[in-house]
């Protein structure tokens, strides 16, 4: 039954050949993760601290700050901040500590500050980009035949399968 083809409808679907995303470089990876989880923990430290008339009254961890110790009142208490990228802690303070405690005013403004920066990191940024390089290393074996490891090749920004194993430190020097 052509009861309800209309000819101009046809004409108008047309079949779009499928284009091959880029693959996303280890780089932009680790950084777009490393946003994503700054961006959370934003929210949640303006949910529990934040001007709303019912801030979040649970005390849970978040991607990148906790509250050091619940108190009665959410005015009193203070918070460790962090900086991860990938699953690593990374140094953030002079003395080589992988935490700040802090009041949650400061938390939040440091972790603005974080994601600013880490926004703003470009591939010559050689320390962030030799931790996304370690922080974006596959943890499961290739699945090609013939190949046991992952290499990074340097020229693509990505790991590639590779038949010989290969020490993760010498890849990042």
């Amino acid at each position: 039954m052509t009861l309800f083809i209309i000819n101009e409808a046809n004409e108008a679907i047309q079949k779009v050949a499928r284009v091959a995303q880029a693959k996303e470089t280890v780089f932009q990876g680790i950084q777009r993760k490393t946003l994503e989880k700054l961006d959370k923990s934003i929210l949640e430290i303006e949910g529990r601290y934040g001007d709303d008339s019912r801030p979040y009254s649970d005390a849970k961890p978040s991607q990148n700050w906790k509250v050091v110790k619940q108190q009665d009142s959410i005015d009193t208490e203070e918070v460790y901040v962090w900086l991860k990228i990938g699953i690593r802690k990374q140094e953030i303070g002079l003395d080589g500590a992988t935490q700040l405690k802090m009041k949650p005013a400061a938390a939040k403004a440091w972790l603005v500050a974080m994601r600013e920066a880490i926004a703003g990191f470009t591939l010559a940024d050689k320390a962030f980009h030799s931790e996304a390089i370690i922080a974006a290393r596959p943890k499961s074996t290739p699945k090609a035949e013939g190949m046991s490891s992952w290499k990074y090749n340097p020229e693509t920004d990505l790991y590639e399968a590779s038949p010989e194993i290969t020490p993760i430190l010498k890849e990042v020097i």
